[in-house]
C-alpha cells in the first residue's frame, strides 16, 4: 500500500472514530471518552512498540511527537466543545478547513505537486467543506453561531498543526510518534476527568466501554498509518487524503443513522472522492 493508500486509510479509521466517538460522548462527555478511547491507543501503541522492538527516535522525533500531542489535545477539546455550542454547518466546515496548514507548510518546503494534483487538492478540499455541511434546519436548532465558529477555527489551527507534527514524528517511527503523542494527551485528559468530576451520574455500559476502547483503536491506526504516509509521501498530497475523514463521518450518520443529505453535500462528496483520484492519478 503507498503513502496515499496509507493516508486513506487513515481518513476513514478517523472518521469513523470521530462518528462513534461522537455518538459516545453526547451520552459520557468528552473527557470520560478522552481517557478511555485515547488510553487503549496508549496501551495498544506501547504493546506494539515492546512486540516489534521499535526502537526509540532520537529527540527531534520525540519532540515533533510532544508538541503533536499538545496540538492534539486542543484540537479535539476545541472540536468536541464547538459541536457542543455551535451548529455544526458552522464547526464542522471549519474545522475542515485544517487541511490548509499541512498543505502550506508542504508548499513552504519544497512539495511540487503537478497541476492535476493542485486542482485534486483545491476540488478536494471544497469538495471536504461541502460535505461537512449541513442543512439551515439543523444549524438553527442549535447554539450560537459565533460561538461555534471561533471554536472550529481553534481546532482548524491545532489539528492542522497535529497533521503536520505527526507527520515530522513518523520519519523516524511512526509507533514512536503516536506513542508520544498519547502520553501527552492521556495524562491531560484524565487529570482534567479528575478535576471536574466529570464522571459522577456518567455509567458506561460495556457496549459504551467498548465503543470507546474500538474509537481509541481506530484513532491509533489512522495515526500511525498517516505518520507511515508521511515517511514517502508528499505532505501537501497526504493532508489533502487524509483530511477526508468528514466525509466518511457524514456518510456514516446517512448509512447507520438515516440522516438525510442535502444536495450540496451530495456534491461535496462527490468532489472530495474526485480530487483524491486527481491526486492518485497525478
Amino acid at each position: 500500500m503507498g503513502a496515499l493508500g496509507l493516508a486513506l486509510f487513515s481518513a476513514l479509521s478517523w472518521g469513523t472514530a470521530d462518528f462513534f466517538g461522537g455518538l459516545t460522548t453526547r451520552r459520557l462527555g468528552i473527557l470520560l471518552v478522552g481517557v478511555v478511547s485515547q488510553g487503549a491507543g496508549l496501551v495498544l501503541t506501547g504493546a506494539f512498540i515492546v512486540i516489534g522492538g521499535s526502537p526509540m527516535p532520537d529527540g527531534r522525533g520525540l519532540l515533533f511527537g510532544v508538541a503533536a500531542g499538545v496540538c492534539a489535545t486542543i484540537g479535539l477539546g476545541a472540536l468536541y466543545q464547538g459541536l457542543a455550542v455551535g451548529p455544526m454547518s458552522v464547526v464542522a466546515p471549519i474545522t475542515a478547513l485544517e487541511v490548509v496548514v499541512p498543505v502550506t507548510v508542504g508548499f513552504v518546503r519544497g512539495d511540487r505537486p503537478d497541476s492535476v494534483q493542485i486542482a485534486g487538492i483545491v476540488i478536494g478540499v471544497i469538495g471536504v467543506v461541502l460535505a461537512s455541511r449541513e442543512t439551515a434546519a439543523d444549524a438553527d436548532a442549535t447554539a450560537p453561531r459565533i460561538r461555534g465558529f471561533a471554536y472550529g477555527v481553534v481546532a482548524a489551527v491545532f489539528l492542522g498543526l497535529l497533521v503536520t507534527f505527526l507527520n515530522e514524528a513518523g520519519k523516524e517511527s511512526a509507533p514512536w510518534a503516536v506513542f508520544t503523542l498519547r502520553l501527552v494527551s492521556v495524562p491531560v485528559f484524565l487529570v482534567a476527568l479528575l478535576v471536574t468530576r466529570a464522571w459522577r451520574g456518567r455509567q458506561p455500559s460495556r457496549r459504551d466501554t467498548a465503543t470507546m476502547v474500538g474509537v481509541g483503536v481506530l484513532d491509533n491506526l489512522a495515526n500511525v498509518t498517516f505518520a507511515l504516509a508521511g515517511q514517502t509521501g508528499l505532505l501537501a498530497l497526504i493532508s489533502v487524503v487524509g483530511a477526508l475523514y468528514p466525509v466518511a463521518t457524514v456518510l456514516l450518520a446517512w448509512t447507520i443513522l438515516r440522516e438525510r443529505l442535502n444536495t450540496s453535500q451530495w456534491i461535496g462528496v462527490a468532489m472530495a472522492f474526485a480530487g483524491v483520484g486527481m491526486i492518485a492519478v497525478g
